[in-house]
């Protein structure tokens, strides 16, 4: 067989493998709700296997998404759970174990940089962690914004009630966990340790800080 006719046949292997790793992702996870808006460039990853998200895509357990320079996802849980995902943010669709009526009895988020805003929806306040890599966050019937950047998490209560609860290793006590009931209330937790709650002052930048305009456009509260 002629070398050129080796190569195209080696090319379009490499392209139907692309194509099929492509439509494959996500097959083995539960789909878990939908990306219900999308601006620019978002990218889920599973596995590895890279794909961009669109609007009206599905969007599954144990997947990766990650957000672009001045791109946002917002993604609607079958329990509707809503996650904003604000410009250059990656987190994990990490743990989703739903009941028959679609709520949740566990939905657990791994948010690892960028900024968010989480909106619990009809499943119990126990059902729901948001780990970061500084602590993680307990919600109820919450509305909260929260960013991990510049060495720090800052979570910002919106509604509800949340609860923040640094890792171990930077308190004395496993225990050491601090409720928030005020909005416009946020707790900040860095390396060394925790503080709050205190009132959100200028220099706490939150998800609507960092969007922005884009974000009141496309996120009305």
């Amino acid at each position: 067989m002629p070398i050129l006719s080796k190569l195209a046949i080696q090319t379009q292997l490499l392209a139907m493998a692309a194509i099929l790793g492509a439509t494959t992702c996500g097959a083995t996870e539960a789909e878990i709700g939908r990306a219900v808006t999308i601006e620019k460039t978002v990218v889920g990853s599973i596995a590895g296997v890279k794909k961009p998200i669109a609007q009206d895509d599905a969007v599954f357990k144990n997947e990766v998404v990650e957000t672009g320079v001045e791109s946002l996802a917002r993604l609607k849980f079958l329990d509707n759970t809503l996650l904003f995902v604000g410009p250059s943010s990656t987190v994990k669709l990490d743990s989703f174990v739903y009941n028959p009526d679609n709520t949740a009895s566990r939905i657990v988020l791994n948010a690892s940089k960028g900024a968010f805003r989480f909106v619990s929806g009809n499943s119990d306040h126990r059902a729901y962690e948001i780990r970061t890599p500084y602590g993680s966050l307990g919600t109820s019937g919450t509305t909260l914004g929260f960013v991990i950047a510049n060495g720090r998490m800052i979570a910002v209560l919106k509604q509800g009630a949340m609860v923040v609860c640094p890792h171990a290793r930077l308190t004395a006590s496993r225990a050491h966990c601090i409720p928030v009931t005020q909005p416009d209330t946020a707790v900040i937790v860095t390396r060394s340790g925790a503080r709050g709650p205190v009132p959100k002052s200028s220099d706490m930048r939150d998800f609507g800080d960092i969007c922005g305009s884009i974000c009141k456009r496309l996120f009305p509260q």
